[in-house]
């Protein structure tokens, strides 16, 4: 099975103008899990829109995920099955790693009520590691955990698209 791949998108702008973005509206991103309004987030970075157009993409949806502490084994709660993550600070270092289980998750939910399938590690087999050093499309559904790293906070983009893009995982 394969979890993720790394896509050849320059996201320099991207990153840039999202910490300008998360500069002034600091008090809008309370949350691990920043649920960002999507036309607003567009008007400031609309570069977004630009380096997905170069592979006929149309970004529907982006969350804000910045964190200083690891996120243990989980599986997204969402019908969306891939998404594409875009470094923003801090990634290099850190770790997204995969992971194998017969165990059903345990539903649980983050301080901002976003719903999260926990999955104990020790029911849990390494598959596959990556780090987070360009735009990359995961398998969310799948359990995932992720390592910080010394730097923190990690900030990174998780983006949802209008088009299916399970093709990107198996080209």
């Amino acid at each position: 099975m394969k979890y993720y791949k790394k896509l050849e998108l320059d996201h320099t702008l991207v990153a840039e103008k999202t910490l300008k973005y998360i500069s002034v509206n600091k008090h809008k991103i309370r949350n691990f899990w920043a649920n960002i309004n999507f036309n607003e987030f567009i008007n400031h970075v609309p570069e977004l829109l630009t380096v997905f157009k170069e592979i006929d993409l149309t970004p529907r949806r982006v969350v804000l995920i910045t964190t200083s502490i690891n996120a243990e084994i989980h599986r997204d709660d969402t019908s969306v099955p891939l998404r594409i993550n875009i470094p923003i600070l801090n990634c290099k270092g850190s770790q997204t790693e995969f992971w194998k289980t017969s165990v059903e998750p345990t539903r649980i939910f983050l301080p901002n009520g976003v719903p999260y399938l926990y999955i104990d590690k020790k029911n849990c087999e390494l598959m596959e590691t990556f780090e987070l050093d360009t735009p990359t499309v995961l398998l969310v559904k799948e359990p995932h955990s992720v390592s910080v790293g010394e730097n923190v906070p990690r900030i990174s983009l998780t983006v949802e698209f209008i088009e299916d893009i399970e093709y990107l995982l198996n080209d």
